[in-house]
């Protein structure tokens, strides 16, 4: 097996930093994280919650980029049922490889 990058997590799983090797594989598996996706605090992001029924609420996040004519660089539209988020659907407009929809299963102890 070759090594191609090595990286810190914590005891949860969440990603806390390039230990060796490509940034590239990092920052992809980064980018699909709930950890960026729903929990990362970052002046740059804007949120928009709507309620979809008592149970179910869409949290919509943009990266804001005042200095392009477009006005966001990514949206993240998150799916929350019983409060759990259950999907992700990542629209990245200048890099279609960051785009995708994640759809989050939980166990019976989650």
């Amino acid at each position: 097996m070759v090594e191609k990058s090595k990286f810190k997590t914590d005891w949860k799983g969440g990603l806390l930093g390039l230990e060796s090797g490509e940034k590239f594989c990092y920052n992809f598996l980064f980018n699909f994280s709930l950890q960026h996706l729903a929990y990362e605090i970052n002046s740059k992001w804007i949120f928009k919650v709507g309620v979809l029924s008592s149970n179910e609420k869409v949290i919509k996040r943009a990266k804001n980029i005042p200095t392009r004519r477009q006005s966001y660089l990514k949206k993240v539209k998150l799916k929350e049922v019983s409060g759990k988020i259950v999907s992700a659907d990542i629209k990245f407009f200048y890099n279609e490889l960051y785009s995708g929809k994640i759809n989050i299963e939980y166990g019976k102890d989650d």
